[in-house]
């Protein structure tokens, strides 16, 4: 028994170093992050914000995540936003960026045990999907900051403010990376 117990441990830790990413590259640019990883043929890079809400005894952690992927000379951009646990998921998030009214409705996707999750990318098709990922791409490359709010089953909407100094200049270093 306690050779079948050493030999799935062993078997076990092997697997997870085998399948690991390997960190290839990373760089704080302002307010952004670029880390950029490795699977085999495949290389990825992240570029992220993790935005704070404190609040007495506790404090709500927001992450903010671009991936860039490429194969064959295409990219393959998610825009991702990671919340706590605790959203109203039938309330869309909003996304309003600086220097305009409009505002950007998201559905959650799901909830994990990590938080619940926001995301688009430049691939869907589906229920115009691919038209809102080309309109939060245009506009976070072109503006200085973005409010998202969601909907926490309080009185008000839990509003987040994020700062895109430094965004651009992660997407050009990602996507030179790959």
């Amino acid at each position: 028994m306690a050779k079948i117990k050493l030999f799935s441990l062993l078997f076990f830790f092997i697997f997870s170093l085998v399948s690991a990413d390997e960190k290839i590259y990373s760089q704080n640019i302002d307010d952004w992050q670029v880390n950029c990883f490795k699977k085999g043929e495949i290389k990825n890079c992240e570029i992220n914000q993790v935005v704070y809400i404190d609040s007495g005894n506790f404090r709500l952690e927001f992450k903010i995540i671009y991936s860039i992927m490429k194969k064959d000379n295409n990219y393959f951009e998610i825009f991702t936003i990671i919340t706590p646990l605790g959203v109203n998921l039938m309330q869309k998030a909003a996304l309003i960026f600086d220097g305009s009214n409009e505002q950007i409705n998201i559905p959650f996707i799901k909830c994990e045990t990590y938080g619940c999750i926001i995301t688009v990318n430049n691939k869907q098709d589906i229920d115009n999907k691919n038209k809102i990922f080309k309109l939060i791409n245009r506009k976070l490359t072109n503006s200085d900051s973005f409010m998202f709010a969601i909907d926490a089953f309080y009185d008000e909407p839990i509003e987040l403010y994020s700062s895109l100094k430094g965004f651009n200049k992660s997407l050009e270093l990602s996507k030179s990376k790959l």
